[in-house]
């Protein structure tokens, strides 16, 4: 578990934090979101075979996430997660594979279209 956060908060949990130069609060949070993808590319891509954003109102039952994903190879460009009209929903939570992850954040038009309004980060790219 990563928390991304706009600044440090010595109530959060025992895990580690990484702060971002984005201003708190929902108007930045595609800003926030951006760079927490391109950190945890720079960082973690390797370490890890899936990558599982959701907001901190979540509950997730890792038990049942890892069973499902058991047979998927992290070497395809996965996406799962719910998708409305033109926007897939971050809230509930967004899974990227370990390729999808790299195909995201090195694609031409990644960060430039997270400006747009409603876009989440993987559908700005691939839709």
């Amino acid at each position: 578990m990563l928390v991304i956060s706009s600044k440090v908060d010595k109530n959060t949990l025992p895990v580690p934090v990484v702060v971002v130069d984005v201003p708190p609060g929902k108007k930045h949070l595609e800003a926030k979101v951006t760079k927490a993808w391109i950190h945890i590319h720079k960082h973690y891509l390797e370490d890890f075979d899936f990558f599982y954003r959701c907001d901190t109102d979540v509950y997730v039952v890792v038990e049942n996430l890892l069973d499902y994903l058991k047979d998927q190879d992290p070497a395809q460009a996965h996406y799962f997660g719910h998708r409305f009209d033109s926007f897939t929903s971050g809230g509930p939570g967004m899974l990227l594979s370990r390729e999808a992850l790299r195909r995201m954040v090195t694609h031409e038009k990644f960060p430039r279209c997270m400006k747009e309004k409603w876009k989440s980060e993987y559908m700005c790219v691939f839709q």
